[in-house]
């Protein structure tokens, strides 16, 4: 079976070529088979254009995918550096009224 760090290239090699095809085939096509002219531009810009949305929409995604692994690596280091100083002094880490002694009511 296939590994993914090796079909990943593979697909992505395929679609390459896929949609290269479909450039070609766009601008070799004669304008006779489109209703008219500018149906054949149109189609080479949809074409064209698709890679460009991709690229910004894979671009935002990647950007946030990096964003939200920082702030889990961020949280899971602030975690545990937490966890190591209730180790260190666990008495300075009670809650805010605990370990304290009660104190005396005024007037009594």
């Amino acid at each position: 079976m296939l590994s993914l760090q090796l079909l990943i290239p593979i697909l992505l090699c395929g679609a390459s070529l896929f949609w290269l095809l479909q450039i070609l085939h766009v601008l070799r096509t004669d304008r006779r088979y489109f209703e008219s002219h500018t149906h054949k531009l149109v189609w080479f810009l949809v074409v064209l254009l698709s890679y460009i949305v991709g690229a910004i929409w894979f671009f935002v995604w990647k950007r946030r995918a990096i964003a939200a692994r920082r702030e889990a690596a961020r949280q899971e280091a602030v975690d545990a550096l937490a966890a190591a100083c209730r180790r260190l002094r666990p008495e300075a880490h009670d809650g805010p009224n605990e370990g304290v002694a009660a104190e005396a009511p005024p007037g009594s």
